[in-house]
């Protein structure tokens, strides 16, 4: 195994653990961070080494300089402001922690999922040269830990802004809590993304050595949310999304040519609205 190439996955949640079986099969050796003793059983049994790392908001564990003794970095832990009273604050202390690390462990390559919310809510088509205009607490502390790793010089992050995640255990029917309550925003296009178009993504970043890249990462088509939402409700029989009648909303659209071209990738959903609005 000491000719694989290494690489330590911090945060093997929704994301990071199917990613870490597919680099696995991919031929990788992966390392894995959980903070749940339990969790890290479950990590060595789809061929991922275990690490119990913690924050606080300093990065703990008995083996943390055993995690970062690897040839590439992924980082898919969220902001998490709503869990346990964090704080952006905290966040982007945990997040200048993990440079910290891996610049010390003179790792170059990094990969950090971040989100489109970074935007804002914007009447055009988004492309990763639109400015940035976060407009909540979780979305302006992604920008700032964006620039963390963009402006450390000893590193090529490449930064993923990822849309809403959908996949295993995250039917877009079940996204909202429905009552008789009309919704807001009925007009405005989703964008949104298959749980298995980003881990294949992320995959193809680190085959082909894309590096120092930043990608928009969101599938081909953008129904209303009127449209995909009560489909997507009724086509689990559940009771459908009432949407007010809106003569202005934001035509939010984002674009995903650039990753597209880049990687010459086909998306495996492309079209959600068939996906999970039809039988």
């Amino acid at each position: 195994m000491k000719n694989k190439k290494t690489i330590s996955i911090l945060g093997c949640g929704w994301l990071g653990l199917p990613l870490g079986e597919a680099l696995v099969k991919d031929g990788f050796y992966v390392k894995g961070s959980t903070t749940q003793k339990a969790k890290s059983f479950f990590l060595y049994d789809k061929g991922i080494e275990p690490f119990i790392l913690k924050f606080n908001p300093e990065l703990t564990g008995r083996l943390a300089q055993d995690f970062f003794a690897t040839n590439i970095v992924i980082i898919t832990i969220p902001p998490g402001m709503r869990k346990n009273g964090g704080s952006s604050e905290q966040f982007l202390e945990r997040i200048q922690n993990i440079i910290k690390q891996i610049v010390d462990a003179k790792i170059k390559h990094v990969i950090f999922t971040s989100s489109t919310s970074v935007y804002g809510n914007t009447n055009e088509l988004i492309t990763e040269t639109t400015p940035l205009n976060p407009e909540t607490d979780r979305a302006k502390a992604l920008v700032e830990a964006e620039k963390l790793f963009l402006n450390e010089k000893k590193l090529k992050p490449t930064i993923l802004r990822i849309s809403g995640m959908v996949g295993p255990d995250r039917h877009p029917g079940k996204f909202f809590k429905f009552s008789n309550e009309k919704r807001l925003g009925g007009l405005t296009p989703i964008n949104l993304i298959h749980l298995v178009d980003v881990v294949n993504i992320i995959r193809k970043v680190v085959i082909e050595g894309k590096w120092g890249q930043i990608y928009n990462l969101v599938s081909d088509t953008h129904p209303t949310k009127k449209q995909f939402y009560t489909f997507a409700t009724l086509n689990l029989e559940l009771p459908p999304a009432i949407f007010k009648k809106e003569s202005s909303f934001p035509n939010r659209i984002i674009s995903n040519k650039k990753v597209k071209r880049s990687l010459g990738y086909k998306l495996i959903h492309p079209d959600l609205e068939a996906l999970y609005c039809e039988d």
